[in-house]
C-alpha cells in the first residue's frame, strides 16, 4: 500500500547513516587496536591512518544523524514515531531542539556526539597514546551505535531505531487507521504528543534529562518521602533517567527497573528486579542482599 503524504527518504537516509556509524566505529576500533599492538612503526602508522579515516567517517555519520532527526522534528513529519511521540506544532524552536534527547535513543546519540568531539581532540593531541586510548573510545562508540540502530536477535531487541514510522511500532501495527492510505490526514496524526511539561525548561535545552540522587529521602517525614517518590516516578515516566543510590532497598524496588547491588565496593548482583528475585528465589531485595552478604554486623564497634 502506498501511503499518501509520507516522507520516507529522511528516515531511510538517517537509518543508513546509523549503520554507517556502527560499521565505521567498528573498523576504527579494530584498526586502532592493531596500531597499538603493531611491532613495526610502518605497520602501526598504516593502521592508524585507516583508524583515523574510519573515525572521521563515523563522526560525519553521527552529526548527520543528529541533523536528520532535527529536520524530521522541526518540519513536523509526524509519520515518524520520534517526531510524533516527542514534539508538537506548539513547541518553540528551542524545545524542538531539546526534543531530540527526550527519548533514550536521543540521549545515546548525544553521548555519541560528545565522544566524537573528544575523539577528534585526542587524534591530534594524544600523541603516542592516541592508538590505545582511541581503541577504547571507538569501542564505546560501537556500543552506543547499537542503541540507535535497533537490532533484533530473534524476539529480543537491542536499541531503538529513531527513524521508525508510527505505523511500524509494535503497538501500532494492527491499528485500524493504518489500513487507510491517507492516515496522515486524520486529526490523530496532524500533531504530535508534545514534549512533557515537566521537561519544558531551560535545563532541558542544554542537556539530556538525567538526575543523580544519593539517599534523597534520608531524614524526611513519611508524607514528604511519599511525595518525593511519587514525583520521581512521574519524572521517570516523562523521560528523565534516574540514577538512584540508597540503602533503602524498598525504594529501589518501587523506583528502579534495573538494579545493581554493591557490597564492599563490588557489584554482587545486577539485573532487573524480577530477574534478580526470580533467579535467587527471594521476595524482596532486602532478603536477597542478606542472602548474598550474610547477617554479620559490618560495624566493628557494634
Amino acid at each position: 500500500m502506498n501511503f499518501i503524504g509520507e516522507h520516507i527518504f529522511p528516515g531511510q537516509f538517517g537509518h543508513f547513516l546509523t549503520i554507517l556509524s556502527f560499521v565505521a566505529s567498528l573498523v576504527a576500533t579494530v584498526a586502532y587496536f592493531k596500531s597499538a599492538n603493531a611491532t613495526l612503526s610502518e605497520m602501526a602508522a598504516g593502521w592508524k591512518r585507516l583508524a583515523r579515516a574510519a573515525f572521521m567517517i563515523e563522526c560525519f555519520s553521527v552529526f548527520s544523524v543528529f541533523i536528520t532527526i532535527y529536520f524530521i522534528i522541526s518540519t513536523h513529519k509526524f509519520e515518524y514515531a520520534y517526531a510524533w511521540n516527542h514534539s508538537s506544532m506548539a513547541l518553540s524552536p528551542k524545545y524542538l531542539f531539546a526534543c531530540i534527547w527526550e527519548a533514550q535513543e536521543g540521549s545515546f546519540l548525544l553521548w555519541t556526539i560528545w565522544h566524537c568531539v573528544l575523539g577528534l581532540i585526542l587524534m591530534f593531541r594524544a600523541g603516542k597514546w592516541e592508538a590505545p586510548v582511541m581503541t577504547v573510545i571507538s569501542f564505546a562508540q560501537v556500543c552506543l551505535a547499537t542503541m540507535i540502530i535497533g537490532l533484533y536477535f530473534g524476539t529480543a531487541r537491542v536499541g531503538i531505531n529513531p527513524f521508525s514510522l508510527v505505523r511500524q511500532l509494535d503497538v501500532m501495527q494492527n491499528a485500524p487507521i493504518f489500513s487507510r492510505p491517507d492516515y496522515l490526514s486524520l486529526a490523530f496524526m496532524k500533531d504530535g504528543q508534545g514534549l512533557n511539561q515537566l521537561l519544558q525548561n531551560y535545563w532541558m535545552v542544554i542537556h539530556p534529562p538525567i538526575l543523580f540522587l544519593d539517599e534523597p529521602t534520608v531524614g524526611v517525614d513519611v508524607q514528604t518521602r511519599h511525595a518525593m517518590i511519587e514525583y520521581l516516578k512521574e519524572l521517570n515516566k516523562s523521560g528523565t533517567t534516574l540514577i538512584y543510590t540508597s540503602h533503602q532497598l524498598k525504594e529501589a524496588e518501587d523506583l528502579c527497573n534495573k538494579i545493581a547491588l554493591f557490597d564492599d565496593g563490588r557489584i554482587i548482583a545486577n539485573g532487573t528486579l524480577d530477574q534478580l528475585l526470580t533467579e535467587n528465589r527471594e521476595e524482596h531485595l532486602e532478603g536477597l542482599f542478606i542472602k548474598l552478604t550474610g547477617k554479620a554486623y559490618r560495624d566493628a564497634n557494634v
